[in-house]
C-alpha cells in the first residue's frame, strides 16, 4: 500500500489511517455528509473535508473533536452541486449549464 493510499478515505473507499477513519465517523455523527476526508499540508495535520457548502456549520461544530484526535486545522473543500450558480453567466455549474 502506498503512502498516498494511506492519506485519504471516502468516495474511493481507500484504506486510511485510524485518525482519518475516526474523523469520518465524527463528521458523520455531527450530521456531515462528506464525500471524503484526507490529510493535507506538509505535516499532515490538516484535515480536508469534501462536502457541500451547506455543511459548513456542521463541520465547524465537529472541529473541537477533530482537534482532539490530532488535526490542527480543518479545511472545507466545497463540492459544486447542481444548485451552485455561476454568478457571471447565470447558468448552473455542475450539470453542464442546463436548467
Amino acid at each position: 500500500m502506498t503512502r498516498r493510499e494511506l492519506r485519504s478515505v471516502g468516495a474511493d473507499d481507500v484504506p486510511a489511517d485510524a485518525s482519518l477513519v475516526e474523523a469520518q465517523a465524527l463528521l458523520r455523527a455531527a450530521g456531515v455528509s462528506a464525500r471524503g476526508v484526507r490529510r493535507a499540508g506538509a505535516a499532515g495535520d490538516v484535515l480536508a473535508v469534501d462536502a457541500d457548502a451547506r455543511e459548513l456549520d456542521r463541520v465547524r461544530g465537529a472541529v473541537p473533536d477533530l482537534r482532539r484526535i490530532g488535526f490542527r486545522f480543518v479545511a472545507l473543500e466545497i463540492i459544486p452541486t447542481a444548485r451552485t450558480r455561476d454568478r457571471t453567466s447565470g447558468r448552473d455549474r455542475g450539470n453542464g449549464g442546463t436548467r
